[in-house]
């Protein structure tokens, strides 16, 4: 008979496979909440361990323990499953057999979801121990939404959800073999709507993942695995990663705005992103890079700028080699921080970014009201001191402060409204008239383009259009802040200030720059110009880098992997051979075939190989355009630039081009030796000069077992192989 409770029932459901050394301490973490209505149901999935024994002590010493065994191993899903059936609680909670749940968290679970019926789960943070419970970290989890939880999962199964949406959900997929919670909560959240409700606590810990357990599965398979959990939920595979280590809230506004893939550190899995797109030079940036040949892109904001011009002469020197060797494309907001990376060594190319939103032209309030973005961290290089030396000379106008979660609430004409929602701000913008934004230095400032969209007014310390431009001292290249600097800025420009803002104030609506800054900030417009970098015309790109090539091809190939083709070409026996994509013509004098003819589709690449060979046969011919038949067709590196849409239509054509085949084609992306690269100096020297980009990611590895009858297979060095191929089956 079901027990009777005052309070809702809370039911914690354990799947328990060889858990006998942790079982015990997870039962008591539970028992010992001080909320009274809890169950707890453990399901043993057929453990070999000494479980069963361990369990049957447990269920004797305490009353609300059930336990349910299992003849033979299931699997977790299928047991949390199993347990779910029997749970009467209206709150259900699959913690693990490793866990430690903390004191008074059922209640707060409990409480949390009763005092928020409009939330279907809860979920926060908790800690990872080693095997003998001593801390390794935290994990904090992040703020609901459901766009980032497409990208990846950051949230752990172990937290409550109400029963009700459980079955209505149909339980756990047993056909998920990892990231079981990851697909729990999609089919939650996708499939039923669900809203999850965030606490920024830690509630219980657990034991890091170990070799053999769900974790490690989806570690050693993690594209696969999460390829999976996309192609059930029709989540597009998206080839742009965004990321920003210093930079979170930007990074994924710009993710969104792209339709891109936000994660706080791109490295930390396998990958298949085309381009890697980093918001902000904050932090070890480097890392994220770290295990990738995708495209580099840097998007440089104010405050890196600055940063870069205070470090001393040799630091600034390494790090400008390091980018000119590291990053593809330096991207940054205006042209004045253009200029001001191009006197420090670095082109880049001006991309504005789209505010988080687009506001319309709308009445100015009645009162006099300025807004001002006052951040918690990093709050001097905001002037606050002289923010609030202003609203004192000023009373008879509100400063409405944000952007400090500790600060709260009005005092005389200082009205703080903490850190602001989507649409506390929509409000912060109705309230005031002007935007105020003092800092030692700056770009293109997004809080300012939002409020003049609005039609609002703003003065700003970086020259912006339609903006009111307030000069003030700033920190470059030599002195930090520092108190005794700022009073005495604050004291020769106060006055000033006063003056411009009361002017200011006389002003209407700024409908000139809400024209201005939705044309220049367009996410149509900003969508076209990020993934335009990736659009590249491999004609194009060879016929710029072919004076380049000539330098760089020797190291392409080990005397070992020469001696290893030539042993294989003398073995087919071939009377002809046609070269798909010759370029120099270096393989003319390496091939043992006297018969040889070569195609490229680059005519600088021709030329050269004319000039090399002139007794040669060299055509300028893409591969589809072949009409003569060939014993041989060989392939150095070059099928590699096919895009995978039109690798079928090529090997159509090859197929009818010769009857055996030799192709020396990578199988993997080449790993970044060191994490880092090295360009030819000539690469780097054209980069600066020109609108090239040498390590854009046009390059595609393709399945040449799927496509072609493959003899035999050989490793040669840089990860390629050199494949045997018999072209007439």
């Amino acid at each position: 008979m079901t027990k009777k409770y005052d309070l809702p029932i809370i039911s914690f459901i354990t799947p328990n496979f060889n858990d006998a050394k942790t079982i015990e301490r997870q039962v008591a973490s539970i028992d010992d909440q001080d909320y009274p209505s809890i169950e707890q149901i453990i399901v043993d999935d057929g453990s070999t361990d000494d479980s069963k024994e361990v369990l049957q002590k447990l269920e004797k010493k305490y009353p609300k323990l059930k336990v349910i065994y299992l003849e033979e191993n299931k699997g977790a899903c299928e047991a949390r499953n199993i347990g779910a059936k029997e749970a009467v609680g209206k709150y259900l909670s699959f913690l693990p057999a490793d866990a430690k749940l903390y004191p008074g968290v059922a209640r707060i679970w409990v409480e949390g979801l009763e005092r928020h019926p409009e939330y279907d789960f809860l979920y926060g943070g908790y800690k990872f121990t080693d095997e003998s419970y001593h801390e390794m970290f935290s994990y904090m989890s992040d703020d609901f939404d459901p766009y980032f939880l497409k990208v990846a999962n950051y949230i752990d199964g172990s937290f409550p959800l109400k029963k009700s949406l459980f079955d209505k959900m149909g339980g756990w997929d047993t056909q998920i073999k990892s990231l079981q919670d990851w697909d729990l909560w999609l089919n939650a959240v996708i499939n039923h709507g669900a809203k999850g409700f965030y606490k920024k606590e830690v509630f219980f810990e657990t034991t890091f993942p170990h070799a053999g357990g769900l974790s490690d599965d989806s570690h050693r398979n993690w594209l696969a695995r999460t390829t999976q959990i996309k192609k059930k939920y029709n989540i597009p595979i998206s080839k742009i990663c965004v990321t920003g280590p210093g930079a979170s809230f930007h990074a994924k506004n710009v993710a969104k705005i792209l339709g891109a893939d936000y994660l706080p550190v791109t490295s930390f899995k396998p990958h298949k992103y085309e381009m890697i797109y980093v918001i902000g030079f904050f932090g070890e940036v480097a890392k994220s890079y770290f295990n990738t040949n995708a495209m580099r892109v840097l998007h440089w904001i104010g405050s890196d700028i600055l940063q870069l011009q205070q470090q001393k002469p040799d630091i600034r020197a390494q790090v400008i080699t390091w980018l000119d060797n590291n990053i593809d494309v330096n991207l940054c907001e205006m042209e004045t921080t253009q200029k001001e990376l191009a006197d420090l060594g670095v082109k880049a190319k001006i991309v504005p970014f789209p505010p988080q939103t687009l506001y319309k032209p709308m009445p100015l309030p009645e009162k006099k009201a300025i807004a001002v973005y006052l951040p918690y961290s990093n709050k001097q290089f905001y002037y606050p001191d002289f923010v609030y030396n202003m609203a004192k000379r000023m009373p008879d106008i509100d400063f409405h402060i944000f952007g400090d979660p500790t600060e709260i609430g009005r005092k005389g004409n200082v009205i703080h409204r903490g850190v602001v929602s989507e649409e506390e701000k929509d409000n912060l913008v109705k309230d005031t008239s002007l935007i105020l934004r003092i800092t030692p230095h700056d770009g293109l400032p997004l809080s300012a383009v939002e409020w003049i969209m609005a039609g609002r007014q703003a003065i700003t310390t970086i020259d912006m259009p339609h903006a009111i431009n307030f000069t003030i001292e700033a920190y470059k290249g030599k002195e930090k802040p520092n108190l005794k600097r700022i009073t005495a800025i604050v004291k020769k420009n106060e006055k000033r200030l006063i003056k411009i803002i009361n002017l200011v104030m006389t002003k209407g609506q700024n409908v000139k720059g809400s024209e201005y800054y939705h044309e220049l900030c367009n996410p149509v417009s900003f969508n076209k110009s990020i993934y335009g970098l990736m659009d590249v015309d491999i004609k194009s790109w060879w016929k710029t880098i072919n004076d380049l090539w000539p330098h760089m091809e020797s190291s392409q190939e080990t005397t070992a992997d020469i001696v290893k083709v030539i042993k294989e070409v003398k073995e087919l026996k071939p009377k002809n051979v046609i070269d798909l994509g010759c370029g120099t013509g270096r393989w003319k004098g390496l091939l043992p075939i006297e018969d040889y003819t070569g195609i490229d589709i680059t005519s600088e690449f021709i030329a050269m190989a004319k000039d090399n060979y002139p007794e040669g046969k060299f055509f300028e011919m893409d591969i589809k355009d072949i009409k003569t038949k060939f014993d041989l067709a060989f392939s150095f590196s070059s099928l590699l630039h096919i895009r995978p849409e039109e690798i079928e239509e090529y090997v159509k054509v090859i197929k009818k081009t010769a009857k055996r085949a030799i192709f020396i084609e990578p199988v993997k992306e080449a790993p970044v030796i060191n994490r880092a690269r090295e360009l030819h100096p000539e690469v780097v020297k054209r980069q600066k000069e020109t609108d090239f980009i040498y390590n854009i990611k046009h390059t595609w590895i393709h399945d040449y077992m799927r496509y072609f009858k493959v003899i035999k297979i050989i490793p040669l060095s840089h990860n390629r192989n050199l494949f045997v191929i018999d072209l007439t089956k």
